[in-house]
């Protein structure tokens, strides 16, 4: 299993760079050869990198007959300098310069805010990370893998082991019951927000009833578990939840099987 560590061998990639590769209208076999040139380059601690021949670029998908294409477009947009007689490639790092235009819906500013919005909910994705098991070795590290840009985000992401598993139960013990019998408990995460909603106006104890209510009532018709409504748009904004709170049926076994 691949297990790559922040002491592991790596380039240093400016995030102004990445951000430029991201925003620009770059396709995607020439990001592959623009990552290429750099893991060839800075990565083997170089300035350039002088291929052997066109059939190197065959790695990232660009056969012979298409590489010069390729790069003649770089370069003519200020991206590389490339020098054909001794092979040499060299990315331009001076991302002023390009002249590749910002495609539409981007821009700087928009992923300024997706950064201040990214690092925000760190803390929030981190807990998240630890209650489902996703990449257990390494959530209490990712804040350890990069130096913070700023003091504010040094404060949002510099939370050690110990404190993410103070904070694991993000979910209520109102909630997990609600959602464990739910017929079709589904986005546990957007269920919970819409479940704090709900509390706003009406107790655990009526939403747990309305989805008990709601689970009889399919048991009782067989209904096919395609047409239940999932547990995030039982609670959602429609309030379909607010139907069944009071709902009689005949009694069934709250916990009777759906059909699959």
């Amino acid at each position: 299993m691949a297990n790559p560590q922040p002491n592991d061998p790596h380039g240093i990639l400016a995030h102004d760079i990445q951000e430029n590769l991201l925003i620009r209208g770059f396709t995607e076999k020439l990001l592959k050869l623009i990552y290429l040139i750099i893991r060839l380059s800075w990565g083997c601690n170089c300035k350039g990198w002088q291929y052997k021949s066109y059939k190197d670029f065959e790695i990232i998908g660009i056969y012979k007959g298409n590489v010069a294409g390729h790069l003649s477009y770089l370069r003519e947009n200020r991206v590389i300098y490339w020098d054909e007689k001794y092979r040499l490639l060299v990315f331009n790092k001076n991302y002023d310069e390009w002249k590749i235009p910002v495609t539409k819906n981007s821009g700087s500013n928009k992923m300024k805010t997706l950064i201040s919005e990214s690092l925000k909910n760190s803390n929030e994705v981190r807990n998240i990370l630890t209650v489902l098991n996703i990449f257990k070795n390494d959530v209490s590290n990712f804040s350890e893998r990069s130096k913070p840009e700023t003091t504010t985000e040094k404060k949002n992401c510099g939370h050690s082991k110990e404190s993410i598993k103070e904070s694991i139960n993000i979910y209520t013990t109102d909630f997990e019951k609600f959602y464990s019998k739910y017929p079709r408990a589904e986005e546990k995460q957007r269920t919970f927000k819409n479940w704090k909603t709900c509390l706003k106006k009406f107790s655990a104890e009526e939403l747990i009833q309305a989805g008990t209510n709601y689970k009889n009532k399919v048991a009782q018709a067989g209904t096919n578990r395609q047409f239940i409504k999932t547990s995030a748009n039982f609670l959602g904004r429609e309030g379909f939840f607010k139907d069944y709170i009071d709902y009689k049926t005949p009694a069934v076994n709250d916990y009777a099987d759906v059909k699959r």
